[in-house]
């Protein structure tokens, strides 16, 4: 009897350490959009519907508070449009209807999976940085840039965020999965010896 207890537990140990191996080897990291904000004004402000981009060295008329600076870097696979949508969301949701001083450049990222032997891939990843503004919307300002600005963005990051937490989702269950069988496989092993 104590044999099967020994034996039962370095089962159940071994078990729990496959599990734990195979819960993060599906799961990858460096490949999804990311945004990051430093907040300058910290008065609370409702959100606006719309972003407006504006060219501060053309437009010396528009009267602004700056709110934050923000940065929208992509993932492997984003497109320029992409990011962009992520920085005007990220200025959106801290309550910016506009965005200024708006710069592209590329930063090298890395990319791979959790858990994994291989060596991670690095790219270059397009990257915004911005700052984000409240627009004091007078006549002139109207005037030029009529009454509403962009909403796209906003459905379309809504809708990357979901596919990008089902697809998340998806990785672990994948990796539970390949470790439940491991571990059903080894147990299998070890009881037939």
């Amino acid at each position: 009897m104590q044999y099967l207890t020994k034996r039962t537990l370095s089962v159940l140990v071994f078990m729990t350490t496959i599990l734990l191996l195979f819960s993060g080897c599906f799961v990858t990291y460096g490949d999804k959009t990311h945004v990051s904000s430093r907040v300058v004004d910290t008065t609370k402000r409702v959100k606006t519907a719309e972003i407006y981009l504006i060219d501060e060295t053309t437009d010396s008329i528009i009267n602004y508070t700056q709110i934050a600076t923000v940065k929208a870097m992509g993932g492997y696979k984003s497109s320029d449009e992409n990011v962009m949508n992520y920085l005007k969301y990220e200025a959106w949701k801290l309550g910016a209807n506009g965005l200024t001083a708006i710069i592209k450049d590329t930063e090298t990222r890395e990319k791979g999976r959790l858990l994994s032997d291989k060596e991670p891939d690095y790219y270059q990843a397009t990257v915004y940085r911005g700052l984000a503004i409240k627009i004091d919307k007078d006549s002139a300002f109207i005037k030029r840039y009529g009454a509403v600005g962009d909403t796209t963005f906003i459905k379309r990051v809504k809708q990357d965020v979901k596919k990008e937490k089902k697809r998340n989702s998806n990785q672990v269950s994948a990796s539970l999965i390949g470790g439940f069988a491991a571990a059903i496989i080894t147990l299998i092993v070890l009881l037939a010896q």
